[in-house]
């Protein structure tokens, strides 16, 4: 195994990664991480929340930074596999219930010094040393791509308004073309995740979504590529969320 670090921001690597954690639901999607040689980490199934949302890792996990973690109370495989890898657990007791916004705890975008969730539904500790920006959409990291520091692409409005509002740059696109069983559409922050400084993977065809010049252009701007894992539709896998990277040697 390649020398790795912890990433210190979430969602947010500087180098390629190396250990990410992904639903273990969509082999397609497995199978294309490890042609990248990223290793997948997965989550286990958890039956307190609806049976679709069950294996969505960014209901399950919320990777902090800089090795730090928080997961759901039954994933103690998840739990011991980070642990292996250095990694540090501040809580793995938190329980969710199947009736939002109970399912909604874990769920929060991080983006730079940023923390964009459903507030009062979001543990303390989640929400230490980051600047929150309250939104109505609990589903917050579903409905996120942290795409730099300052930058995010959302399809919903309450998250858009409320980014702008704290001063980054946030494109709107429509909610639609995204696959996500037992609902009418998935969330463009569920169907992708970084996996270097300038990829961003996107599990299915992101040509097919129907904002898809302005999601490249916001994206190319600011230096980041849009890489499918595979081909077809677009699928919310529940988010691929990066947790360590190739070390860079010191100067």
């Amino acid at each position: 195994m390649m020398n790795y670090s912890f990433l210190s921001k979430p969602n947010l690597p500087d180098g390629k990664v190396v250990h990410a954690v992904v639903s273990p639901q969509y082999s397609r999607v497995v199978s294309a991480m490890n042609e990248l040689d990223v290793v997948p980490v997965t989550v286990s199934s958890c039956e307190n929340v609806l049976y679709p949302l069950r294996c969505h890792t960014d209901m399950l996990f919320a990777y902090c930074g800089n090795g730090r973690f928080s997961v759901e109370a039954g994933q103690a495989s998840l739990l011991n596999e980070l642990e292996k890898l250095g990694l540090v657990c501040l809580d793995d007791e938190v329980e969710l219930k199947p009736e939002y916004p109970s399912d909604i705890l874990l769920n929060c975008c991080f983006i730079g010094n940023f923390i964009i969730c459903k507030s009062d539904n979001t543990p303390e500790f989640l929400k230490q040393g980051k600047t929150v920006i309250d939104v109505k959409q609990g589903y917050a990291k579903c409905s996120c791509i942290p795409v730099d520091d300052n930058s995010l692409i959302t399809d919903d409005y309450s998250i858009y308004s409320a980014a702008i509002n704290y001063g980054l740059d946030a494109l709107l696109v429509k909610k639609d073309c995204i696959k996500l069983d037992g609902f009418d559409t998935g969330f463009i922050g569920g169907c992708c995740g970084k996996l270097s400084e300038n990829m961003l993977a996107f599990c299915g065809d992101i040509t097919k979504h129907t904002d898809y010049a302005q999601i490249d252009s916001f994206l190319r701007e600011r230096n980041v590529y849009p890489h499918p894992l595979f081909g077809g539709e677009l699928i919310d896998i529940g988010s691929i969320l990066p947790v360590t990277q190739i070390s860079k040697p010191h100067p």
